[in-house]
């Protein structure tokens, strides 16, 4: 169900290029590390986008 809800937020935004995790992290209860080690592909690769955070850039 997170990765649903990130997906769904990702999807509206505007700029699709970018994606502010800190940002997601904020509306959602998920652990940013847990994030990126399980569904940091999957979302580049679904909505071909780059992530600007402190753990990648």
């Amino acid at each position: 169900k997170k990765i649903e809800h990130i997906c769904q937020e990702v999807d509206q935004r505007d700029d699709k290029s970018i994606v502010d995790l800190q940002q997601l992290t904020n509306k959602h209860t998920f652990k940013v590390s847990t994030l990126w080690e399980d569904h940091k592909r999957l979302l580049e690769e679904e909505f071909d986008v780059k992530f600007l955070t402190g753990y990648a850039q």
